[in-house]
């Protein structure tokens, strides 16, 4: 017996060996047929990581060299090289800059300018509106209930507050303040 399953044996260990040659045939045989398709996608996908990777060395630079001219113009709001290069490059710093230097100098007549460019970004937008005295915006017009309450909170005049409390939406990102001060009343404790 033991003849017939040593035969056995070599049939099935030749019939493995026959099923991995067979195998390695057909995918030689594929990546010869498509060994051109194969490296072009190699060399696309290798060309996009490395235009990824210095896409983004070159944007952090960019984002870097901006905030050296913001820091710039924090420290002087006179230097006109740093306002001409955050104008033309990042419209949202240069706009802040000019709200610093509005508020600071209680002329809104620089920001009317800036207040309509399309590349602004809309919190900013509305904040520019709400100095330029404009309440348009939904966030800012809460903004003003919710000071105006918590400065009426203060003269300890409660149903006034709460009025001002009241104008302000339930789905309003400031409800939670305003819950807040609901409770407290304005006072630490």
């Amino acid at each position: 017996m033991s003849l017939k399953q040593d035969i056995k044996e070599v049939k099935n260990e030749l019939g493995t060996q026959e099923q991995f040659i067979e195998s390695l045939l057909k995918s030689e045989r594929f990546f010869r047929k498509y060994q051109k398709l194969i490296f072009t996608l190699i060399v696309i996908l290798l060309i996009a990581f490395i235009g990824n990777y210095f896409n983004g060395v070159f944007k952090a630079k960019e984002v870097a060299k901006q905030n050296v001219e913001y820091e710039k113009l924090i420290n002087n709001l006179k230097d006109e090289k740093a306002l001409k290069y955050l104008e033309k490059n990042n419209i949202n710093l240069y706009a802040l800059a000019l709200l610093k230097d509005a508020k600071k100098d209680n002329d809104n007549k620089i920001l009317t300018g800036v207040v309509n460019d399309k590349n602004l970004n809309p919190l900013l937008k509305d904040l520019i509106n709400y100095q330029l005295g404009k309440n348009s915006a939904p966030l800012m017009s809460e903004y003003a209930n919710l000071i105006k309450g918590y400065e009426f909170l203060q003269k300890n005049d409660i149903a006034n507050a709460f009025d001002e409390f009241a104008k302000i939406p339930p789905t309003s990102p400031l409800k939670q303040f305003v819950d807040a001060l609901k409770h407290y009343h304005g006072n630490k404790k």
